[in-house]
């Protein structure tokens, strides 16, 4: 427990496996005096994250009681870390945003930092909290165009002023999300044809957003990133 609290990590389980010999101890001794010492010793403020559990060989009901309540808690536990760890990201996230006035902001970093936090509601399922992302990517992004267009332009467009070497266009049947789920559809999931557009498009979003980290990305595979991503969310 020292360790984890050096480490400022909140995140933990006990988890007390009762073995077949524990309810034949002694009479004199209350049957659950070795899990109360251990939750009294680790568990004294936290008492719901001392859990107790029996030989799951058995059938018995109270068993089975106890299994069900270690998912419960496993997946409340996670749940919460989960949540605390976005919060978290999110308020950084936010921090960064207000400094977009900064001379020394860049687009590009900001970009890929809110799209870290749309990638995790993606993978979570999450696709219209992951929509949410982009969209307001988009709509910051476009003021900043509108805010340009009457002369102030940050430092950080100019990258985005270079002409583009091509344009892939947007390959809407062949977008899927990463985590992508099978759907259904004309196509099987494992089609030749769906399989080679998926590929192609994963291809090209992995080329942009390569240029996206290294600042070097035009205002036209910019827009087709963003697009293309959204409607990833919204069609996939």
């Amino acid at each position: 427990m020292n360790h984890l609290k050096t480490q400022n990590n909140p995140d933990w389980l006990v988890v007390v496996m009762e073995g077949s010999d524990s309810r034949k101890s002694n009479k004199l001794l209350p049957r659950a005096t070795v899990f109360d010492k251990i939750r009294s010793d680790f568990a004294s403020k936290h008492p719901e994250r001392c859990v107790s559990i029996s030989d799951p060989s058995k059938s018995d009901a109270r068993t089975a009681e106890a299994w069900q309540t270690l998912l419960f808690r496993i997946r409340q536990l996670s749940l919460a870390g989960l949540t605390r760890i976005l919060t978290k990201f999110e308020e950084e996230m936010r921090g960064q945003r207000e400094r977009r006035v900064d001379p020394s902001w860049e687009f590009c970093q900001y970009f890929l930092m809110q799209e870290e936090l749309a990638l995790v509601y993606e993978m979570l399922g999450l696709d219209e909290d992951a929509l949410v992302q982009y969209d307001e990517l988009d709509a910051l992004f476009t003021q900043f165009i509108i805010n340009a267009g009457a002369g102030d332009i940050p430092n950080w467009m100019h990258s985005f002023a270079q002409p583009p070497e091509n344009w892939d266009g947007v390959r809407l049947g062949g977008i899927r999300r990463i985590t992508a789920k099978r759907r259904g559809g004309n196509l099987s999931p494992s089609s030749p044809v769906r399989l080679r557009n998926q590929e192609s498009a994963r291809r090209f979003l992995e080329g942009v957003r390569t240029d996206i980290v290294e600042n070097d990305v035009s205002l036209l595979q910019f827009r087709n990133y963003l697009f293309s991503r959204q409607c990833s969310l919204l069609l996939g």
